[in-house]
């Protein structure tokens, strides 16, 4: 499975799972399989995963003065704005992915896998800094750490309740929106991916983007 041409996004996913907008990634069918010929196996499947992680989030308590541990989210030891230089010292091996980054706009892809905690990830640098955090899980790495809903647990311990949940066939959709910053962890039938990013950081990278768009002409 080549993970730098493969990327989930959780846009619109009540319905259809979409292109990641981080680098420009395109997804492929690999990692965005078409339904089995018995959809109504794979509706049954999703449904029930979709259920088992609704019961398990409502059982959460609601705290008020939950705290919004996005803002001190940290992945392979690095955090979200940290320099790209702190960065290639703590991860020597992480390659640049040159047909993914943008000079012109500031954007810089680079990507490590296997990491300690995930099969792969990508991370992306906007003026020098941190600004998104693409992570993949195969079954394998998942079977590792006890399972999908062991996986549900660490995601929440870390981040807390969620303040959305979104479905469709194939996915569940954890998302948690909160002042600059914004996560999303998609559970499919066999993976599992998370998204970490600076929403300030995006905003100022698509402006870029729209200003460098020409006709042609």
């Amino acid at each position: 499975m080549s993970f730098i041409q493969s990327q989930v996004c959780v846009e619109g996913i009540s319905q259809r799972p979409a292109a990641s907008t981080a680098c420009g990634i395109e997804p492929t069918a690999d990692v965005v399989p078409p339904l089995p010929a018995k959809r109504d196996d794979a509706r049954l499947r999703a449904m029930r995963s979709s259920l088992a992680v609704c019961v398990f989030l409502f059982a959460m308590p609601i705290r008020a003065d939950e705290p919004n541990t996005l803002e001190s989210f940290t992945f392979e030891g690095v955090a979200l704005s940290a320099p790209v230089k702190d960065f290639k010292q703590k991860h020597p091996t992480a390659s640049y992915v040159a047909a993914n980054s943008e000079g012109a706009n500031g954007l810089e892809c680079y990507f490590l896998a296997p990491t300690l905690s995930s099969s792969g990830a990508i991370f992306s640098f906007l003026d020098g800094k941190l600004y998104s955090i693409e992570a993949f899980y195969d079954q394998e790495r998942i079977n590792k750490v006890g399972g999908t809903g062991m996986a549900v647990e660490k995601i929440t311990a870390a981040l807390g309740r969620p303040d959305d949940v979104k479905s469709n066939d194939i996915n569940v959709v954890l998302i948690w929106n909160k002042p600059k910053r914004e996560a999303k962890f998609l559970i499919g039938k066999s993976d599992l991916f998370l998204s970490v990013k600076n929403l300030e950081a995006e905003s100022l990278l698509n402006d870029r983007r729209a200003k460098h768009t020409t006709l042609g002409f």
